[in-house]
C-alpha cells in the first residue's frame, strides 16, 4: 500500500481554481493557514469545489471521517463525479496506509471500488486509471492486487497516451524484476519527450535504485537545468546525494529549497534527518520541534514526535 501515496502528496489533490475565492484558499492551504482557509469556504456550503478543499483540510488534520463524509456531500452536487470518486480513492488509500493489516484489507476494497467509479464516470480520467493500476500492480493479491489488470490498463491508457502507458509499463517491467525491459521502455518514454520533468525524474529514480548514480546524474541535472526556480528539483538532488551516503551535499540541496518554498514542510523535516545524521542533533530537534507546532500532515505530525523522542 506504501505506494499508494505516491499519487497522493497532498497539494497534487488540489483543484486549478478558477474563481478568486478559491485561488484564495489554495494559497491559504499552500501556506499551511487551515483555519483561515475554512472560514473563507464556510459561505460557500452549497458549492462542490468548496465542499472538495474542506475535504483535503480535514484529511491533512487527520480526521478522515470528516474528510470522507464532505467529499461525498460534493460528490452529491457535483457535474464532475469522477473527480470526487478519485479523490474518495484517495482518502482511502491513506487511510489504508495508516491502519492496521486487517483493517487496510477492508479499506482497499473501497480504494478500488472508488476509483473504478471515476473511471465509469469518465473513461479518459488517465489519472484515476493510474491510479488504479497501480492499485493492482503493487497491493497483495488477498487485498484486491492484480497483475493481469495491472497489464491491461497499462495497454488500454497507452492507447490514449503513449508516454503515460509507457511510464506504466515500464514500472510493470520493474515490479517483474525485468530491469533489462524497464531501461528500455523509460529510455524509451525520455526519448520521446526528453524535457518532461516527470520522465526525467522517474528515469533518475530507476537508476537510483539499482545504484547506478552516474547514470542517474545525467537525469538530476537536466531537471534542475529546466526548473531551477522549482524548490523540488533540488529537494530531488538532495534526495540523489542522500542515497549516495552524502549527507552533506544533500543538506546544501535541502537548504536550497527550502530557501526558495518554506511551506514543503516535508524537506523541512528531511533536513532535520541529515542534521542528525551528522551528529547536529540540537539543530534537529528544534527544527523538528518547530514543525510539530505547524499545520502539519497528520502522519507527518506521528513521525516528527517519534523522531523527536528517539533523538
Amino acid at each position: 500500500m506504501k505506494y499508494l501515496l505516491f499519487f497522493f502528496w497532498l497539494f497534487t489533490a488540489l483543484l486549478a481554481a478558477q474563481t478568486p475565492y478559491l485561488k484564495q484558499v489554495e494559497r491559504l492551504i499552500h501556506q499551511h493557514q487551515f483555519d483561515q482557509a475554512l472560514e473563507l469556504l464556510k459561505a460557500h456550503q452549497t458549492d462542490p469545489e468548496a465542499l472538495y478543499y474542506q475535504s483535503v483540510i480535514h484529511l491533512v488534520r487527520g480526521n478522515i471521517k470528516r474528510a470522507i463524509e464532505l467529499a461525498e456531500k460534493g460528490l452529491s452536487k457535483a457535474q464532475d463525479k469522477d473527480r470526487f470518486y478519485e479523490w474518495l480513492g484517495d482518502i482511502y488509500s491513506v487511510k489504508a496506509q495508516t491502519a492496521n493489516i486487517f483493517s487496510a484489507m477492508l479499506t482497499a476494497a473501497n480504494i478500488k471500488k472508488n476509483w473504478q467509479k471515476a473511471i465509469e464516470f469518465n473513461p479518459d480520467n488517465l489519472k484515476a486509471k493510474e491510479k488504479l493500476f497501480m492499485f493492482y500492480l503493487m497491493a497483495p493479491e488477498m487485498a484486491g492486487g492484480d497483475q493481469e489488470q495491472a497489464l491491461k490498463l497499462a495497454k488500454e491508457i497507452a492507447q490514449k497516451d503513449t508516454l503515460r502507458g509507457r511510464l506504466l509499463m515500464a514500472r510493470y517491467y520493474q515490479k517483474h524484476k525485468d530491469v533489462k525491459r524497464a531501461e528500455e521502455t523509460y529510455l524509451s518514454a525520455f526519448n520521446q519527450a526528453p524535457d518532461s520533468i516527470h520522465i526525467l525524474r522517474e528515469l533518475a529514480s530507476f537508476y537510483m535504485n539499482q545504484k547506478q548514480f552516474e547514470k542517474a546524474r545525467r537525469y538530476v541535472r537536466r531537471m534542475l537545468e529546466l526548473k531551477p526556480e522549482q524548490a523540488e528539483s533540488y529537494d530531488f538532488y538532495g534526495d540523489f546525494y542522500l542515497q549516495q551516503d552524502k549527507p552533506d551535499s544533500a543538506l546544501t540541496q535541502y537548504e536550497k529549497a527550502i530557501a526558495i518554498d518554506p511551506f514543503l514542510y516535508r524537506i523541512q523535516f528531511k533536513k532535520a534527518k541529515v542534521l542528525a545524521q551528522l551528529g547536529r542533533k540540537n539543530e534537529a530537534r528544534a527544527i523538528a520541534q518547530k514543525l510539530l507546532n505547524k499545520e502539519v500532515f497528520f502522519t507527518m505530525k506521528r513521525q516528527l514526535k517519534k523522531f523527536i523522542d528517539e533523538l
